[in-house]
């Protein structure tokens, strides 16, 4: 009687030969890279060889670098579930009608951009030795950063939207 394909033995297979710390890291690196080049386009319009090959590069050297790889594959899962609940939270603001040209959703959107950059920087790259000295600092003042953070956030939406209303008001 023939076995029934077992996906469970597949990835055990794929994890014995390196996959998840060469071939994904590499490929990871390599697409945003090159697809970064592609779109900032700094070696002129023709340039997809030398994007092509400054992205193989850089994801070589990358998978080379196995503190960067392990960093990665800790932190990669934990980045897909902040990931999918932006996009949550982005689903549910154009379900109750806001749309992506309003200040109001751009400034949720900053500020929700700005809080996942400070959860990951405060919790997971603190942990990386001589370069995380500087989290370990923000970490012990986090609450403190955070309040002046949102203060400073709402003063700058202030100050921006009175400007826009003093500019609707001298146009009329």
């Amino acid at each position: 009687m023939a076995r029934a394909f077992d996906f469970r033995e597949a990835i055990r297979f794929l994890e014995d030969y390196g996959f998840y710390d060469v071939v994904l890291p590499f490929l990871l690196v390599f697409v945003l890279v090159f697809a970064t080049l592609q779109k900032i386009k700094i070696f002129g319009k023709e340039s997809r060889r030398y994007n092509a090959i400054i992205a193989l590069v850089l994801g070589l050297m990358f998978v080379t670098a196995t503190k960067l790889v392990e960093a990665l594959n800790k932190n990669l899962p934990i980045i897909g579930v902040v990931l999918a609940a932006f996009l949550g939270i982005m689903l549910l603001l154009g379900l109750f009608g806001v749309k992506g040209e309003s200040t109001g959703a751009k400034i949720l959107g900053w500020v929700i951009t700005g809080g996942v950059i400070l959860v990951i920087g405060f919790n997971y790259l603190a942990e990386w030795g001589e370069a995380g000295g500087l989290f370990r600092v923000l970490r012990e003042h986090a609450t403190t950063l955070i309040v002046f953070g949102v203060i400073l956030g709402i003063i700058i939406a202030v100050i921006k939207g009175s400007g826009e209303k003093e500019k609707k008001s001298s146009t009329d």
